[in-house]
């Protein structure tokens, strides 16, 4: 459940989630790259990024949190990010979902991505 609490000193909302005060965007980082995409997005989508906002692999406070990514390149995390917008607009969509297409040459990364991120 996502309360919108209050609004930082920037007028940005701070989202309440699970008792847990978590600012409106997550940044994530991997090779060099930085990815900006909305805290609730990434929240509902995958169980490891929860499980990363709630314990002690997650840097910064106040108005963005930063999760790196050590070990993953950056063009994947990117269609990783990609994928979690997907999955947000069409989550309660009733008309026809598109096919969210992947390269064949960056698959078998994802999939190993999208397992390690449980997406």
């Amino acid at each position: 459940m996502f309360i919108i609490d209050e609004v930082n000193s920037f007028g940005e909302e701070i989202i309440i989630i699970e008792k847990q005060r978590l600012p409106k965007y997550l940044k994530l980082t991997a090779g060099g790259h930085e990815f900006i995409i909305k805290t609730q997005f990434a929240w509902l989508c995958s169980s490891t990024i929860r499980k990363m906002l709630s314990g002690n692999y997650k840097e910064g406070t106040g108005e963005i949190f930063t999760v790196r990514f050590k070990d993953m390149q950056s063009h994947i995390l990117e269609k990783v990010c990609v994928y979690i917008m997907f999955k947000a607009h069409y989550a309660c969509s009733f008309s026809a979902i598109p096919e969210f297409t992947v390269d064949p040459n960056i698959s078998l990364d994802l999939l190993i991505a999208a397992h390690y991120l449980d997406c």
